[in-house]
């Protein structure tokens, strides 16, 4: 499952980063492919992103948010 409690986790690391250190729970989409997969995200719970240091975690907000029209989504901090 990618939720806890109403919250969506996603993990926006590369494979490699992933697989040393993995989130569990979380649903796993590489910042290069976001746009891509930006469609199977769900609109109807909150988005944690996460990533290593906070910056891929910082795009990925601001692309879901102003490309894709998300509301509630923020990086994990």
């Amino acid at each position: 499952t990618q939720a806890v409690g109403s919250e969506w986790i996603l993990d926006v690391r590369e494979p490699y980063e992933q697989e040393e250190r993995p989130v569990p729970g979380a649903c796993t989409i590489p910042l290069n492919d976001l746009r891509d997969k930006a469609a199977t995200l769900p609109r109807d719970r909150d988005i944690t992103v996460c990533c290593t240091s906070g910056y891929r975690s910082a795009l990925a907000v601001r692309i879901l948010q102003d490309e894709f029209g998300f509301e509630s989504v923020r990086p994990l901090i």
